[in-house]
């Protein structure tokens, strides 16, 4: 099953609400086909926080891994560790192949996830073209920056 990364950043919890229940819609209407969703932020104090998550089965692993990371980023490496392994475990899946883009993955969230800013994570099972097309306009339209 090949899937496929996706985040989006936004200013503030409810427009990441708003784009997790887009990307929710177009799962519902067989656009694509979502297998783990997250929500997160970082506080005033730095740290990030998952707002909703919704992980079923392992596929989840990959996201709970990246989900875990961006947690432990935090909390220094031995709690970036755990997390990261918790995520990876909860799903009952992990990828060594794709560890690397994972990490890499992260970073870059990371890095776009400035206080009081909010994110979308997501993981989609082989999205096509226009169904990557037609999020990233919606996205966009809810005032999100896209990273994939």
């Amino acid at each position: 099953m090949e899937l496929s990364l996706f985040a989006a950043v936004f200013s503030d919890g409810k427009g990441a609400s708003n784009g997790l229940a887009a990307l929710r819609r177009f799962h519902e209407e067989g656009k694509i086909r979502l297998s783990a969703s997250a929500v997160l932020a970082r506080n005033e104090k730095g740290e990030v926080v998952t707002t909703e998550q919704e992980t079923p089965g392992a596929p989840a692993a990959v996201l709970g891994g990246i989900v875990g990371g961006l947690l432990g980023l935090v909390g220094g490496p031995i709690v970036a560790g755990m997390a990261a392994t918790a995520g990876a475990l909860s799903g009952g899946w992990f990828d060594v192949n794709r560890a690397g883009e994972r990490t890499r993955f992260r970073d870059v969230v990371a890095a776009e996830l400035a206080s009081g800013k909010a994110a979308v994570l997501a993981e989609a099972v082989r999205p096509d073209d226009s169904a990557r097309a037609e999020i990233r306009a919606r996205i966009t339209a809810l005032g999100g920056s896209v990273i994939s």
